[in-house]
């Protein structure tokens, strides 16, 4: 049995933030593609340890290490959104959070590393 794993560094636009259990927050992340092409979209785990206070929608330097998508499991939807659990494209855990200011063009392809 082989093993790998994958991380992402991207501009993404945060949105539908909402809380998982103790400190973590759950985001619902879109991020770029180019021009044509549906963003990605991605839910993504924050351990808010420091508590920080974050806008509803905001945009964001992130890196994060994916995670394998398990249909069933729990990533604190919420149903006004209408976004369900296999529209996601990855999930994963946010390692590094940089805020951006609300007009950055976040126009830049994500890099992934595998390996």
């Amino acid at each position: 049995m082989s093993h790998s794993s994958a991380t992402i560094t991207a501009l993404a636009a945060f949105e539908n933030g909402r809380r998982a259990d103790g400190n973590a927050l759950i985001f619902d992340a879109q991020i770029y593609l180019g021009d044509g092409k549906p963003p990605l979209l991605a839910a993504l785990r924050y351990f808010n340890k420091e508590l920080r206070v974050l806008n509803d929608i905001g945009f964001f330097l992130i890196i994060a290490r994916v995670a394998k998508i398990e249909l069933g499991v729990h990533i604190a939807l919420q149903p006004a959104t209408g976004v369900l659990e296999n529209d996601y494209d990855l999930v994963g855990d946010v390692v590094i959070l940089i805020p951006l200011p609300d007009d950055f063009n976040i126009a830049y392809h994500p890099y992934i590393d595998i390996c």
